[in-house]
């Protein structure tokens, strides 16, 4: 599987609203958020980006996705949440195997799907930056191809963390 053209980006910008803090500065073993992130998908073989400021603020995250496409040099770019310390290349491996040729594709658990990690072309660019532009931020609005995941393999790689609760218990399960 080709990773040169590949880019991985760890959103690092939100408001963080119902953690209260900064999730991103948020410490697990010594290591932040986004820092458990970095180690993990490094074996992807691909660079791996932090986004801390949208070039358009307030969008939610496809403003972090635009700013990221913005920068992006390469033809594909995933796109992680920074509250997702458990994502690991051997789950991106796969989100782009069943990705094909799509657009953009994220997963899915029953009838929910989950935005992140999200795969998305960068010939998606335009589409992004006329959403933003017409104020269309909803994440699944976008062609997505939906690749099902088990709710143990949704437990295993897509834990995320929203409030202190969450992260209390996300320290008291390592990994």
């Amino acid at each position: 599987m080709k990773t040169h053209d590949l880019t991985v980006f760890i959103l690092t910008g939100g408001l963080s609203s119902r953690m209260g803090r900064d999730k991103a500065r948020l410490r697990l073993g010594g290591r932040t958020l986004p820092g458990w992130i970095r180690e993990r998908v490094t074996p992807l073989g691909a660079p791996v980006r932090n986004i801390r400021s949208d070039i358009v603020p307030r969008c939610g995250p496809l403003g972090g996705i635009y700013t990221g496409l913005a920068r992006c040099r390469t033809a594909r770019a995933i796109f992680l949440s920074c509250d997702m310390p458990w994502v690991d290349a051997r789950l991106l491996r796969r989100l782009l195997r069943a990705a094909g040729e799509a657009p953009a594709a994220c997963f899915r658990r029953g009838g929910e799907i989950e935005p992140f990690p999200l795969l998305i072309r960068r010939e998606m660019f335009d589409d992004v930056e006329g959403r933003i532009r017409r104020r269309e931020l909803a994440l699944h609005r976008l062609p997505l191809r939906q690749i099902v995941l088990t709710r143990a393999e949704h437990r295993r790689w897509l834990l995320n963390v929203n409030t202190p609760a969450e992260f209390t218990v996300l320290k008291s399960h390592p990994r």
